[in-house]
């Protein structure tokens, strides 16, 4: 198996097992060679950088990621790790965080990326199973 990791800013060591593809996901020709032949894609990456252009990158980056898997023939699974910023367990009083939590972003742009990101995977789950 071989891991394919698509890195902007920071690239990873070499290994045998590991193909780096440097580049924005916002490009989405960068985004179909990172899942060219991929079946798992593990997403965990959101902007935390320039607030005016945070939203339009984000836009850009989970719709071309999530339409690449998509028409992708090799695709097989989605993970999307959110944490905490998705239910805002640390700032808003929740007893406990089970499966049927609402959505609910602690204050900034940040927050709302994670629950706009899970948001938009489970449309996607239902356009497209």
């Amino acid at each position: 198996m071989k891991i394919h990791a698509l890195c902007h800013n920071r690239l990873l060591p070499r290994h045998a097992r590991l193909e780096v593809v440097q580049g924005s996901i916002s490009d989405r020709g960068v985004a179909r060679k990172a899942l060219d032949g991929v079946t798992h894609v593990l997403h965990c990456a959101t902007c935390k950088e320039n607030l005016g252009r945070h939203y339009r990158r984000f836009r850009e980056r989970a719709f071309w990621l999530l339409e690449e898997c998509r028409t992708s023939p090799s695709f097989e699974q989605f993970i999307l790790l959110g944490g905490d910023c998705a239910v805002a367990i640390f700032s808003i009083r929740i007893p406990s965080v089970t499966e049927q939590q609402k959505h609910s972003a602690y204050p900034g742009c940040y927050a709302l990326s994670k629950v706009l990101e899970e948001v938009m995977l489970e449309q996607y789950f239902i356009q497209y199973g």
